[in-house]
């Protein structure tokens, strides 16, 4: 049986020897359609490790029913960095060995100091056999905190940087500057001037801020020095000062996340928050698309999870987060609503579906007419961009429930009598 099981020793090599199976199926195709760090920040939502929750993995299709969320975690771990490695070496012939022994440097340098004590202990073992502790090591955090907010929904929070570290080490083809020590200190600090922003931090946001100091693997008095800028760090100038000088496009995408996700935590937003986002957002060197791209995903992926959720178990909450999300995409979508309707007119089987969709299942036939219908439709739409990348998925069935608001009411009702 093929069964995979990442709890025992010697899973990476049978991880290995499934690739190209029915259960372990390698899809890199998409990568030729967007660029790369687009398409890795949108994987990373769509199979949840940005923020520490795999909700799906990205090749593996056997039966995880009994694996723990570590074990989830350290093969989506595995399958993201065997994702770009792939991609970045797709004109040569994929050798295993080749990509464990690039891992190993990656985390020699990248992490140096518990790396090398797993290369001290384990000397003699074979180059899998280090990868699978070190990734072990990587994934799991110590569960001390009794909230039942985002504790019961991440797992480590901070993993998601051992991608973005490793795109900029395939990259860079070298040693690259930042340590991960360096990253997790900034995603730290960007979380606290996010939570204070309005005055104060709430229960939510210090949840948050606790989850992702248990999940940054940094010295003890660096943690101390976070909690003190509760107090201390007040500007986004002193924020500036902290961003890495020429961070990588991920770091900078996932430093907007975190700060996102911080503000948006106890589904209130207030303008405070929402200007300290696009000064932040400028900062990052984004453009207003870039905001509403991240607040879209983070709000959509919560949405799309929220049986997973503890504090969304409640049906007021779920409806303050849709109303939000809801909110937000229709004045997006409003702004485009003369090219929209001009659009929709040349695709009534569309409208027709996506009123359907509101009473009804769609088939799996007629999703994906939907979904590529759709998608021609926002190629001309800048602003909608991101529904043409994967992680665009989880807002499409959420958006085709805005659409008919939009649209005029003479438009509507002629479709109704089509119906």
């Amino acid at each position: 049986m093929n069964q995979l099981n990442p709890g025992s020793k010697n899973w990476i090599p049978k991880y290995l020897e499934l690739m190209g199976g029915e259960d372990l199926m390698l899809d890199v195709s998409t990568a030729q359609k967007v660029s790369l760090t687009e398409l890795i920040h949108a994987l990373s939502f769509q199979t949840g490790i940005v923020f520490g929750y795999p909700s799906e993995l990205l090749f593996y299709r056997g039966d995880t029913s009994k694996w723990t969320i570590d074990e989830k975690l350290t093969v989506l771990l595995f399958e993201h960095l065997l994702y770009d490695y792939l991609i970045q070496q797709k004109e040569k012939p994929f050798c295993k060995d080749a990509f464990l022994e690039t891992l190993l440097g990656f985390y020699e340098h990248y992490n140096s100091g518990s790396v090398l004590n797993v290369l001290k202990f384990f000397v003699k073992d074979p180059p899998f056999a280090k990868v699978e502790t070190i990734l072990a090591k990587r994934v799991h955090i110590r569960k001390v905190y009794s909230s039942k907010f985002w504790v019961n929904y991440l797992c480590n929070s901070m993993v998601y940087l051992d991608v973005i570290a490793f795109h900029e080490f395939l990259n860079l083809g070298e040693k690259p500057e930042t340590h991960y020590q360096r990253y997790a200190e900034t995603v730290l600090r960007v979380i606290v001037q996010a939570s204070k922003i309005d005055g104060e931090i709430d229960k939510q946001e210090q949840t948050i801020l606790d989850v992702f100091l248990a999940s940054a693997q940094i010295p003890e008095p660096k943690k101390n020095d976070v909690k003190q800028a509760r107090v201390n760090l007040s500007t986004i100038e002193e924020l500036a000062g902290l961003i890495p000088q020429g961070a990588p496009v991920l770091l900078r995408e996932y430093l907007l996340d975190v700060a996102v996700l911080t503000i948006f935590s106890d589904l209130e937003v207030i303008h405070v928050e929402l200007d300290f986002l696009q000064e932040l957002n400028k900062l990052l060197g984004f453009s207003e698309n870039e905001l509403n791209t991240s607040i879209g995903l983070i709000q959509s992926f919560v949405i799309a999870n929220n049986h997973k959720v503890a504090f969304l178990q409640e049906n007021s909450s779920y409806d303050k987060l849709y109303a939000s999300f809801s909110s937000r995409w229709i004045k997006i979508l409003g702004r485009n609503t003369d090219k929209l309707v001009e659009e929709l007119k040349e695709s009534k089987e569309l409208v027709f579906l996506v009123k359907k969709s509101l009473h009804k299942e769609l088939s799996i036939e007629e999703k994906e007419k939907v979904s590529n219908q759709f998608k021609d439709i926002i190629k001309s739409m800048p602003a909608l961009a991101i529904f043409m990348l994967p992680g665009g998925a989880l807002l499409l069935p959420l958006i085709l429930k805005i659409v008919p608001a939009l649209l005029p009411s003479a438009f509507r009702e002629n479709e109704t009598e089509k119906e």
